[in-house]
């Protein structure tokens, strides 16, 4: 399917993944990039762990290899279909070890009738409307929980049953001994909480904010600009084709080169700005009384900045970047949408751009 089968994120606010609870570990399956890159962005931005993969052999193999929560798996695809794929799963997973939710055109019921015939969980049709999609995996994700956590208790009980009085003195022994852990995790917590606190809000490699600390300042800052009535704008930047250095060179100096990214970004901002390392090679920028086009200006100015860094004899580092701009009826998950939606189209107008949200109607 098109990006363009994807459906527009509403304006109300969509839920958002509790930070403190484990991520869903969700396989996204579709042929078509520009499809997985948003749904696995807004996905992330609930708490999920995402792995993509581009076709149903490699879904299958990574089904294989690794341990998924759920699959959100499309029909049509180039190698087998997306019923096929679903086939091979359900010979070896039941709907309750592994749910699979398929994506199918509403045009397509035969698709839908075979896809449930086959132990499909659930589904939802194209254009993928991103509020019902999420509610059903939720759905399902849930159902696995409770599934795997009531087979642990069964397990539990058994073997309970067969050595009550082992097992008694065995978790006696691991309270014990968990307790002691405790003692030594508290003293040593109580000797190093600023370096903790540090940790949960910052970038280690960086130093920047990192997507936690992030969040809560755009929302502060979102609430100061209702308060004041004033503008505010984010920046959502992205290097094109910095998995390249790591590939040629190594990790060390892909973590280098971050870091020196990091600071070059820091020098291009103002201090009032606050610019966060979003994960990976992804970084965000909040400005402040900020309008479209004053944050549009500064994007390029930190565009060529960071085109200024060069590694060993190659041209400097390139980058995409996403504007937006705030407005009353957003909401901060809308605020990044719409950066991630004009990040995504520079990049399919050709790369190494700033690329301004349109306005919401």
């Amino acid at each position: 399917m098109s990006l363009s089968s994807l459906a527009a994120a509403p304006a109300a606010v969509e839920p958002v993944g509790d930070p403190t609870v484990a991520p869903s570990r969700l396989l996204i399956v579709d042929d078509v990039a520009d499809n997985r890159i948003v749904l696995a962005r807004r996905f992330q931005r609930r708490n999920f762990e995402i792995t993509e993969a581009d076709c149903g052999h490699a879904a299958l193999d990574l089904i294989e290899r690794r341990s998924f929560d759920a699959v959100l798996l499309d029909i049509m695809m180039p190698d087998i279909t997306g019923i096929e794929a679903l086939r091979r799963i359900r010979q070896k997973y039941t709907q309750s070890k592994l749910p699979v939710i398929m994506v199918t055109a509403n045009s397509r019921s035969d698709d839908i009738v075979q896809a449930l015939e086959f132990g499909a969980n659930d589904y939802v049709t194209k254009p993928v409307d991103f509020a019902v999609a999420l509610a059903r995996v939720n759905t399902q994700v849930e159902r696995k929980r409770a599934s795997d956590a009531l087979e642990v208790m069964n397990a539990e009980l058994h073997r309970t049953n067969l050595n009550l009085e082992g097992r008694v003195n065995e978790r006696t022994a691991r309270l014990s001994e968990a307790n002691r852990q405790l003692q030594e995790e508290i003293a040593h917590r109580q000797k190093s909480d600023a370096r903790s606190h540090y940790l949960a809000y910052h970038d280690a490699l960086t130093g920047l904010a990192n997507r936690v600390l992030f969040r809560e300042d755009l929302e502060r800052a979102l609430q100061e600009a209702r308060n004041a009535r004033s503008s505010l704008a984010v920046l959502f930047i992205d290097l094109d084709g910095f998995k390249s250095v790591n590939d040629t060179f190594d990790h060390a100096v892909g973590d280098r080169v971050l870091a020196l990214i990091a600071e070059r970004l820091r020098r291009a901002f103002r201090s009032e700005d606050v610019v966060a390392r979003y994960g990976g090679d992804e970084f965000v920028v909040i400005l402040p009384e900020a309008d479209l086009q004053s944050a549009a200006a500064a994007a390029e100015r930190a565009r060529v900045s960071l085109a200024g860094i060069t590694i060993a004899a190659s041209k400097g580092v390139a980058c995409s970047i996403g504007v937006a701009q705030w407005h009353p009826s957003m909401s901060v998950d809308r605020l990044l949408d719409a950066c991630d939606e004009a990040l995504l189209a520079g990049k399919r107008a050709g790369k190494r751009r700033v690329t301004l949200a349109r306005r919401p109607s």
